[in-house]
């Protein structure tokens, strides 16, 4: 069908955190059944590629569709990928996307699908950040509250495994 779906399991302060990553890659023929892929998202990705200028845009069309369909409180991070190659080939430098990021409340970081620069901390920080957010919802009602959860790459996402699922241009979970 064209749309990839892989499953982990990440350990976040001694929780075990199930991600479900929905890769649409961002083609137009799978426009249709965005929504549907968005619905219970509590975190997206969205990728693009910083040697290309289109991609960029194409990602800020992405990021308001996102925020169409998914919750309001769903963590989204703005990720610019390809970092591996030569600063000559840039077409979108760091500054710009951290602007974007930060103007439309959203998480940063570049990354290299090719040598796994910053693909967990990616994944990490995202979950973090969403575990940190429904702990803070839950302050507000005390009951036995665990630690404060904090993000660390508990378990190694393999390099493989992300190559192929992460040079896409979007990736999707929800945590059960």
């Amino acid at each position: 069908m064209g749309i990839d779906f892989q499953s982990e399991n990440l350990k976040i302060n001694n929780h075990i955190v199930k991600a479900q990553i929905w890769d649409t890659s961002g083609q137009e023929r799978f426009r249709s059944l965005f929504p549907s892929y968005c619905r219970d998202a509590k975190g997206v990705f969205i990728v693009y590629d910083i040697t290309s200028r289109s991609s960029f845009e194409n990602a800020q069309r992405w990021l308001r569709e996102t925020r169409k369909y998914t919750d309001p409180n769903a963590v989204i991070m703005l990720v610019g990928n390809k970092a591996d190659l030569s600063e000559s080939s840039r077409e979108v430098e760091t500054e710009e996307g951290r602007s974007l990021a930060e103007k439309e409340g959203l998480l940063f970081i570049e990354t290299s699908a090719k040598d796994a620069t910053n693909i967990n901390t990616a994944f990490t920080t995202l979950i973090g950040k969403f575990c940190s957010n429904i702990y803070e919802k839950l302050k507000a009602t005390p009951t036995n509250l665990p630690e404060k959860p904090q993000a660390t790459p508990s378990q190694s996402i393999t390099k493989k495994r992300m190559q192929s699922r992460f040079l896409r241009v979007r990736a999707l979970f929800s945590l059960e």
